[in-house]
């Protein structure tokens, strides 16, 4: 018996106690952890599906798998602190920073993905569209629907991961819902600012408004 830390393969062991005759040395385990598992499934909140994380853990008893998974977010922040080379003040200016850079930027065009800037976005017009609008196909646009897609904010502002545990939605489907945007000038898993959104959202609304408007005025003129 030994007190140790996580694996030591038995040639460790042989050269620490010793190559005593008659004694075959063995791999140590010394981690109170014996088995962990982890689910990533749908999770439905007000404000659209999240990612919920399940995860499973067994113990030796020396410790409680609560204690266990404390213990390891400690580790993972004390090591993630070498990695923060500036301060919160910093990190402030640097968002106001890349804010104004991108109001700066309304108006910019472009062609690819990778070149499409956030503030684009914000005065995309396919950005007010229902879905059923789009150029997708009828199965894509059921499996939209069916997460409560309606519109193409909700969609662009999903990311790829989580379009693709849409039921019925494979990676054929999502690959022809990228071609659609990225004709249009968008792209899935864009980060629209929430006061974008509200913006975005009472655009819709004067619009579908002025469309109804419009349609009982011809229902007066034709009946």
């Amino acid at each position: 018996m030994a007190i140790g830390r996580g694996y030591v393969t038995s040639i460790e062991n042989k050269e620490t106690y010793g190559a005593d005759y008659g004694v075959l040395y063995i791999d140590s385990v010394f981690t109170p952890v014996t088995r962990v598992s982890y689910d990533v499934t749908n999770m439905r909140t007000p404000n659209g599906v999240a990612d919920l994380l399940t995860v499973q853990v067994q113990t030796d008893g020396v410790i409680s798998p609560k204690e266990a998974i404390g213990a390891a977010a400690r580790i993972i922040t004390e090591q993630c602190k070498n990695l923060i080379y500036f301060d919160e003040n910093e990190i402030v200016d640097l968002q106001e920073s890349v804010q104004h850079s991108l109001s700066s930027s309304v108006g910019t065009a472009s062609s690819t993905a990778s070149n499409i800037a956030e503030a684009d976005a914000e005065i995309n017009d396919f950005l007010l569209m229902r879905i059923e609008e789009m150029e997708f196909s009828q199965r894509a646009s059921n499996c939209l629907k069916s997460e409560n897609i309606i519109y193409v904010h909700q969609l662009v502002t999903r990311s790829e991961q989580s379009l693709l545990r849409v039921p019925n939605l494979g990676r054929k489907s999502l690959d022809e819902i990228n071609a659609v945007l990225l004709a249009n000038g968008l792209r899935v898993g864009m980060n629209i600012s929430k006061p974008t959104i509200k913006q975005i959202v009472a655009m819709i609304a004067k619009k579908e408004e002025q469309s109804n408007s419009r349609s009982g005025l011809q229902s007066d003129i034709w009946g």
